[in-house]
């Protein structure tokens, strides 16, 4: 895995630190505000493109957003779940 150097303000660094991969999941499933209530959902992907197939799927099975808000993977669910919002109102015609 790769090891990237981050200074963000979410996370509980005083400088600039080498954190890896694993670590910045950990963080991102440990904020997601679903998975605490134990809501039944898919096992969020963590690709953009698993985002918006995440996003149609938990439309038509009426599941919340697993992904933090604000981040660019919940915009890219929110853009799957639009789509499969219009895609079914056209049907509905």
């Amino acid at each position: 895995m790769d090891i990237a150097g981050v200074a963000h303000p979410m996370l509980h660094f005083t400088a600039i630190d080498e954190i890896d991969g694993e670590m910045l999941i950990t963080e991102s499933r440990a904020a997601a505000p679903a998975r605490a209530y134990g809501i039944g959902i898919d096992e969020p992907p963590l690709t953009l493109y698993g985002a918006y197939r995440q996003g149609v799927s938990d439309y038509f099975a009426r599941r919340p957003n697993p992904y933090r808000n604000g981040s660019r993977l919940a915009q890219i669910w929110q853009e799957g779940h639009v789509e499969a919002a219009s895609r079914n109102a056209w049907k509905l015609r």
